[in-house]
């Protein structure tokens, strides 16, 4: 008798934590995936696994530092050309995505530099919305002469097709890029086959507001144990959230709450057993101390590579 795939209370309470679940944890009980940088052989009857690379890289991250400012721009410049160049090399036709910031912009003029004319650019806009970078990227697009399409949705659009797109997905994902994401890619399946993005440039270089936000709250944490929690229910939402990051005990439950989607309390009501969220809480630490060294926003940064890029 086939035996029915039942719901893992752990993996679940870590996708309603973070939007994603982290580590080898599934949402189905008993059921894993194979973690990143592993290879899992079966032979014989018998399943080993085991690491070919680590993260973060050895090495003491403290040690990062720029001492001439030019030798590091012209070696990073280097290293992101030699890996665009790598990853145009294709038996099939290929572009890039284009939302006309600094990440997509700056891999597509490579993109550009490398494969020359003819190089196709994507991007979705939302007319009318602040979320709209449609012109931001056209403008891109005009500045490196690609061959430019450009996807306008609607909320009509997004709202007709919100539940057959989330049956495309593999595992349950709470990231609201998904839906556009989906769009722009069949739009992008008409013209191309592989599509270069610049995900992964926010977590590499600072992108996310979140790296800024844990300096400040280590800055207002001793002010903010002079507010009396019981005043808390008068703040504004954001207010109050706000002072919860302030009071946190120690850089790591910062950085949780700031790569959480409810406040604790809140995660509590919603789940049955609370307990549950124990793992991604521990997983979430253990990154955190793996990637000690150096400012909180290099740790913070490296975190997320581990945990939100991989995952989510």
């Amino acid at each position: 008798m086939e035996r029915q795939p039942s719901v893992s209370p752990q993996g679940f309470a870590s996708y309603a934590r973070f939007g994603y679940v982290p580590g080898v944890e599934t949402t189905y009980a008993g059921i894993q995936r194979l973690a990143p940088g592993h290879i899992l052989v079966w032979e014989g009857g018998r399943t080993t696994v085991r690491a070919y690379h680590e993260w973060p890289p050895p090495g003491d991250q403290s040690s990062l530092r720029a001492a001439d400012e030019g030798k590091v721009l012209d070696e990073l410049h280097g290293i992101l050309r030699s890996a665009v160049a790598d990853r145009l090399v294709s038996d099939v036709p290929l572009g890039c995505f284009l939302s006309g910031g600094i990440d997509s912009s700056l891999i597509v003029a490579l993109a550009r530099e490398l494969a020359g004319s003819g190089l196709k650019t994507f991007n979705v806009s939302f007319p009318g919305t602040d979320r709209d970078e449609g012109d931001q990227a056209a403008m891109v697009a005009k500045a490196l002469q690609t061959d430019h399409h450009r996807l306008e949705l609607s909320m009509a659009d997004m709202e007709s097709a919100y539940l057959e797109t989330l049956r495309m997905a593999t595992e349950p994902i709470g990231d609201d890029s998904y839906i556009p994401t989906c769009f722009i890619s069949r739009v992008t399946r008409e013209h191309v086959t592989v599509a270069l993005s610049g995900d992964g440039g926010d977590e590499l270089f600072g992108g996310y507001p979140k790296y800024r936000q844990i300096e400040w709250a280590a800055r207002f944490h001793p002010w903010s144990r002079a507010w009396p929690r019981c005043l808390d229910a008068l703040l504004p939402d954001k207010a109050s959230k706000a002072m919860q990051l302030f009071r946190g005990s120690n850089p790591s439950s910062r950085a949780l709450w700031l790569g959480s989607l409810w406040k604790e309390k809140e995660l509590e009501r919603l789940l049955i057993d609370p307990s549950a969220a124990e793992g991604g809480r521990l997983l979430f630490e253990r990154a955190w101390e793996n990637c000690a060294g150096g400012c909180l926003q290099n740790q913070f940064s490296l975190t997320d590579i581990a945990t939100y890029l991989e995952g989510d």
